[in-house]
């Protein structure tokens, strides 16, 4: 793993950073991405190292390229490429290491924040998660239910997705509906409440983490009760 030395380490540019990327040295490269990600406005040169390196052997290395494609979306929103970026961080969901595993929903979740279509419009959003790639439809569950007003809308399209045959889908729209429920007054329903006792168990860990952090957030911001849906295993 990484140490504290990048605290002695300093960007200067394009020509540091590769230099940082050529060497044997795991914080070394790391940092490299990381600056890149934050400094570097050719977004385009930097995804491609930090997807080059997210199948580095080293899982620092690995977590950084994660932390960089994060950065990459908070900075510059849906012009980066989707197509290429979340199905990667997806399948680093699987990976060995826990950390990695991690960073990789920490960046999903920069990606659904900050490169959702600006301004939102619900045509568009409606569209996309009609006929929009995956990618897509994975940054705009997430965004409908952050800016939709009309909330039975929200909810029943979001609800719509819980039986998607892709794991990602259905861990979006619980992300959606966190956004609609933590944030206003909406009734708990009970397909709502069902869809989440079947997430609970389901077959990918990353919906079952986003249906026990949904669960954790109603009892925080609204004071339900819902222990009975609590999973009594750890993971």
């Amino acid at each position: 793993m990484g140490s504290d030395e990048s605290e002695n380490l300093t960007y200067n540019g394009r020509n540091s950073a590769i230099a940082y990327l050529q060497s044997e040295d795991d914080n070394r490269i790391g940092y490299g991405l990381v600056a890149s990600a934050l400094n570097d406005v050719d977004w385009q040169w930097v995804e491609d190292v930090c997807l080059e390196h997210s199948f580095h052997k080293s899982e620092y290395v690995r977590s950084m390229a994660l932390l960089g494609l994060g950065h990459l979306g908070r900075i510059h929103g849906a012009v980066i490429n989707l197509e290429r970026v979340i199905p990667r961080i997806l399948e680093c969901l699987d990976d060995e290491d826990t950390y990695v595993r991690d960073r990789s929903e920490h960046s999903l979740r920069d990606l659904q924040v900050f490169c959702g279509d600006q301004p939102y419009s619900r045509g568009n959003a409606l569209h996309t998660l009609d006929c929009g790639t995956m990618p897509r439809k994975f940054i705009t569950l997430y965004q409908m239910g952050r800016e939709e007003r009309d909330y039975p809308l929200s909810v029943n399209t979001l609800l719509t997705f819980s039986k998607n045959e892709h794991f990602a889908l259905r861990a979006a729209l619980i992300d959606g509906l966190a956004e609609v429920l933590c944030e206003r007054e909406v009734v708990l329903a009970e397909e709502i409440k069902t869809m989440l006792f079947h997430s609970l168990r389901d077959d990918h860990r990353y919906v079952r983490s986003r249906a026990r952090s949904l669960i954790e957030s109603i009892k925080t911001f609204r004071g339900t009760d819902w222990s009975s849906l609590s999973p009594v295993e750890s993971e």
